[in-house]
């Protein structure tokens, strides 16, 4: 995840990152709340949505309720694109996991 009020360069990273560790094999998921992006992305999402609507970018993207439910011990957090955790896009789900980068 990245942080609040999402913008492309942290969104791009977030897919940099979800692909990485698609690669290894893991089980990986995108985490945003659609209402935490900014307008930028809302917008090129909605324009890939009308052109392709299942797009790779749309696959395995859960909300914070999600995360927190499938969250356990095993669980690893990935943060992009900010250095404080007070502005992450899901305070909930970094209080309720163990293991952070």
């Amino acid at each position: 995840m990245g942080h609040d009020q999402t913008d492309l360069d942290s969104f791009g990273s977030m897919l940099a990152v979800y692909y990485m560790a698609k690669i290894d094999n893991k089980k990986v998921y995108k985490l945003y709340d659609e209402d935490k992006l900014d307008m930028t992305v809302k917008k090129v999402l909605k324009e890939i949505r009308t052109v392709e609507p299942k797009h790779p970018v749309f696959e395995n993207v859960i909300d914070t309720n999600r995360a927190l439910e499938i969250n356990d011990e095993e669980t690893l957090v990935i943060i992009v694109d900010t250095q404080s955790p007070k502005i992450v896009i899901s305070k909930e789900v970094l209080e309720a996991s163990k293991k952070v980068i």
